[in-house]
């Protein structure tokens, strides 16, 4: 799909959210919910089949049933009886929630005693160099503002937790833009879409961001992403 030919940095996160999990894993065929599940295209890549997700997004869960069951649902209000899954994962989806209290409080609802909440999300400090140019252009900006890792931290009693700084290349902060649309980073309240900006405005972020964060022709666009383990009962 379109989401994942733009999601390949997305999926390298998942990728290693996975290994940090099963790390902490006893049960070697464990039955996992995926919230917020995307295309569930790491499903398939690692040849796992018990594996039941949830998107809010109908196009999403049309896209992951070709990996697994998946069904349109709300992390915040999961549709699944007490104590029913080994492991509840949720890759760069927890950062979307209204209410975090709410999806943390449904995640451990969901699973049995001795389970595991494995979580990635990117935190403050993503995506500033374009929230940046947006304000120094005197825009509104286009970036959700992503919560800080403490936020998450503080909640929680981890068995693991980590933060990724990584920087990814892309061919022009317009590239970017649309890119961060399709993977759903624009902010819910004031999402990118065609036709809201000018030329001159683009222009303006553009040069802006080349003038400050460019490497080699391309604009660089970071992306802090913090990894969580947590056992229900530890």
């Amino acid at each position: 799909s379109v989401y994942d030919a733009h999601a390949t940095f997305q999926a390298s996160i998942a990728q290693q959210l996975w290994t940090l999990c099963a790390q902490h894993l006893s049960d070697d065929a464990p039955l996992i919910l995926d919230s917020g599940c995307g295309t569930a295209r790491l499903w398939s890549d690692l040849q796992m089949h018990r594996v039941i997700g949830i998107d809010n997004a109908f196009e999403m869960c049309f896209h992951a049933k070709q990996h697994i069951n998946s069904t349109q649902a709300n992390m915040e209000s999961l549709p699944f009886a007490d104590e029913s899954f080994d492991v509840v994962f949720s890759s760069y989806a927890m950062q979307w929630t209204r209410s975090l209290d709410a999806a943390i409080a449904e995640s451990f609802r969901v699973l049995k005693p001795a389970g595991l909440l494995a979580m990635a999300v990117p935190v403050e400090g993503t995506l500033h160099e374009l929230r940046e140019s947006f304000e120094q252009s005197c825009l509104a900006s286009h970036v959700m503002a992503f919560r800080a890792a403490d936020e998450y931290v503080n909640r929680l009693k981890t068995l693991h937790r980590s933060i990724t700084q990584d920087q990814l290349l892309y061919d022009s902060a317009r590239e970017l833009m649309r890119a961060i649309k399709i993977i759903g980073a624009a902010t819910p309240e004031n999402p990118t879409r065609k036709g809201l900006m000018t030329p001159h405005q683009f222009k303006q972020i553009e040069d802006y961001y080349r003038a400050n964060y460019a490497s080699s022709e391309k604009v660089i666009a970071s992306w802090n992403t913090l990894m969580i383990v947590v056992g229900k009962n530890k």
